[in-house]
C-alpha cells in the first residue's frame, strides 16, 4: 500500500482490512499455522528497509484441524500491474490437506481467497492510499490493477519445519 499520510489511524484501518481477509482464509489453513503479526516499514526508494515503524500482534491460528500440506507449499496471490515485469505477489502457506484437489488447489478455495483479496485491496481508508507493487532501485511504484490466483501450488522458499527430530547421515566414498 502507498500513502502520503501513513499514520496510526491509516495503519489501523488497513490492519482491520487484513483481519477481515484472514477471517476469510483461516478456515482453509491448518491450526498448526497462525497469523502472528503485522509489521510496517518505511520503505525508501533505494536501500534497506530498516527497523519496523509499527508492529501489531495478532496470534490468530488457522481454524482447520486437518493436517497441513508440506511447509514449503503455498498459494501465490499475484498482484498484476500494467507492466508485466513489475507484477508482485504474496504467498499464503499452511493450507490443510483437504484444500488439495488432485494435486491442485481447490477451485472453491481459490475463488474465496481471490474475492477476499479483492475486498482487502479495495479497502482504502483515504483517497491517497492504494495498493501498489513497490520497486527498489529508484523505479516508481506501480498500481495493482487485478489479482490472480492460479490452480497450481507454489513453493515458498526457504520454508521448513523447525527442529529436525531425526536425520540419517551416511558417508559416501570419494
Amino acid at each position: 500500500m502507498l500513502s502520503a499520510t501513513l499514520n496510526a489511524t491509516t495503519m489501523g484501518a488497513l490492519e482491520a482490512a487484513f483481519d477481515t481477509f484472514w477471517v476469510s482464509v483461516q478456515g482453509y489453513v491448518s491450526s498448526e499455522y497462525r497469523l502472528d503479526q503485522y509489521r510496517w516499514y518505511d520503505v525508501p526508494a533505494t536501500g534497506d528497509m530498516g527497523a519496523a515503524i509499527r508492529v501489531t500482534e495478532r496470534d490468530a491460528p488457522g481454524t482447520s484441524g486437518n493436517d497441513p500440506l508440506p511447509s514449503q507449499v503455498a498459494l501465490a496471490v499475484t498482484e498484476r500491474t500494467f507492466e508485466r515485469k513489475r507484477w508482485g505477489r504474496f504467498y499464503l502457506p499452511g493450507f490443510h490437506e483437504g484444500t488439495n484437489n488432485g494435486g491442485r488447489p481447490s477451485s472453491t478455495m481459490r475463488a474465496d481467497i481471490a474475492q477476499a483479496a479483492q475486498v482487502m485491496l479495495n479497502t482504502r481508508p483515504s483517497t491517497d492510499v492504494k495498493p501498489v507493487v513497490h520497486s527498489r532501485g529508484g523505479l516508481p511504484d506501480t498500481s495493482v490493477t487485478e489479482i490472480r490466483i492460479d490452480d497450481i501450488w507454489d513453493i515458498q522458499r526457504p520454508r521448513r519445519i523447525e527442529g529436525v527430530l531425526s536425520r540419517e547421515v551416511l558417508p559416501v566414498n570419494p
